[in-house]
């Protein structure tokens, strides 16, 4: 894999995590609408300020793969057919509503009670960033990336790391203070994540070879494992986290410990499915 290849590692794990993360704190915000405490307060502007954050950083990462990256504006000038062109029009969009709504939290509303709107509106912006993204790489002439395996696993990396995040930035604030979120909470994006993982095991293991790969001399070596492994990773990880965050142990500093190990497998699995993504890279055609 080619050097600036890990810098399209950072950007679309970044960027699928923060949307995932966003996506979170809409549901969180509405469900707990009726019972908007401090706590609730506290983890939707953490959350918000971290997933800016982390946009702000994949952005400047994906300029390491531009050979000219002062000329990357002109990108927008095809938004009627180019997918790339939608990505960094949606990319720059979340990013500044996520910028947007971090100064209104510090300046103009800290307890964060009139953010719905600006949430929704974050959401929806990476939700479509993320389809962009998939979008971009499922070309006809790349077999292995022109399947819904493609979809699959960036949405589904979005959710998984996303959401277990903000079960993980639950378990640590509540170390501190009392519960932030409800158990009802808990459960509602667990299910989130199991959907996730349900979806893409499945289609991991379902997925069998492009008929157009088949078909060539020279197939690519595109070890089978490498699509399931990580979902299996992912399933353990968010297993352990799920488990802590819903009947967390006795001793607050174990289950702290055992839910940022748990997060640490999460991580380390979202990197090895984007690692492996851009290895079977295999173009076909002229």
């Amino acid at each position: 894999m080619h050097n600036s290849e890990w810098s399209l590692i950072i950007f679309t794990l970044l960027g699928q995590f923060s949307a995932g993360l966003t996506i979170g704190l809409v549901i969180l915000d509405i469900t707990g609408s009726q019972t908007r405490d401090s706590g609730i307060s506290l983890i939707l502007r953490k959350g918000v300020f971290i997933a800016a954050t982390c946009m702000i950083i994949a952005m400047l990462a994906s300029f390491f793969h531009l050979s000219a990256p002062m000329s990357s504006f002109y990108a927008l000038s095809n938004l009627k057919d180019s997918w790339l062109s939608r990505e960094i029009l949606m990319v720059s969009l979340f990013t500044g509503l996520l910028l947007f709504t971090s100064i209104r939290l510090l300046y103009f509303d800290r307890e964060g009670k009139r953010l719905r709107l600006l949430l929704i509106l974050s959401a929806s912006a990476g939700l479509f960033m993320v389809y962009s993204m998939a979008k971009i790489y499922m070309l006809p002439t790349v077999p292995a990336w022109n399947t819904t395996q493609s979809l699959i696993r960036f949405f589904g990396g979005s959710f998984i790391t996303g959401m277990s995040f903000l079960l993980l930035l639950s378990g640590i604030i509540s170390s501190k203070e009392t519960a932030v979120i409800k158990p009802s909470h808990h459960f509602l994006i667990a299910g989130i994540i199991s959907a996730a993982l349900l979806i893409g095991i499945t289609g991991a293991l379902l997925t069998g070879t492009p008929d157009s790969i088949e078909n060539i001399a020279f197939q690519p070596h595109i070890p089978y494992l490498t699509l399931i492994v990580p979902w299996l990773l992912w399933l353990a990880g968010c297993s352990i986290l799920i488990l802590q965050s819903i009947k967390p142990s006795k001793h607050l500093s174990l289950s702290r410990n055992l839910q940022i190990m748990a997060f640490a497998i999460i991580i380390i699995a979202a990197l090895i499915e984007r690692y492996y993504f851009y290895e079977s890279f295999y173009r076909i055609g002229i």
